[in-house]
């Protein structure tokens, strides 16, 4: 099977599970996870969409169209993990996940892979590590981490 990884570029965090496992309906899935907000349209959108794109297989696809009121004109994708994720803060200084909160601008470093079970199958992300690069509107955290100029070779992981 073909797989991608890949490095976003910056997004708003929401539903961080990054200290423990997402519970869905009561269960945990078993899994940590973090939900990426990009901008529809804006090249942090094109460059995901090209990535899946290039793999993508089956019915499931991982990119959703916010419809909420705080997700209007967002475009949205859940990455998870099944192991600890390594997180960072803007100097490539290893972080507490307890430190990444919903709103904190951050990036990832994601593996883009298609699966199938059974009659179904789709595209999964799946989370490597998260650099926070700013405290965003809604963190709980009072500090603030100044954004850099950062390319592609200059990477935290």
């Amino acid at each position: 099977m073909q797989k991608v990884e890949y490095v976003t570029e910056e997004f708003e965090a929401a539903f961080p599970y990054l200290t423990s496992h997402e519970v869905f309906d009561g269960t945990s899935t078993g899994k940590f996870s973090l939900t990426m907000k990009f901008d529809e349209g804006s090249e942090g959108h094109k460059q995901l969409k090209a990535a899946i794109d290039e793999v993508h297989e089956g019915t499931h696809y991982p990119l959703k169209n916010g419809k909420g009121d705080f997700d209007r004109g967002k475009v949205i994708c859940k990455a998870k993990s099944g192991f600890d994720v390594h997180c960072l803060d803007n100097d490539k200084k290893s972080i507490s996940p307890a430190e990444i909160h919903r709103g904190d601008i951050c990036r990832a470093k994601i593996v883009i892979q298609p699966w199938s079970k059974g009659s179904n199958s789709g595209t999964s992300c799946y989370l490597n590590a998260v650099q926070k690069v700013r405290s965003g509107a809604f963190s709980d955290s009072s500090s603030d981490f100044d954004k850099k100029d950062q390319d592609d070779t200059d990477l935290p992981f």
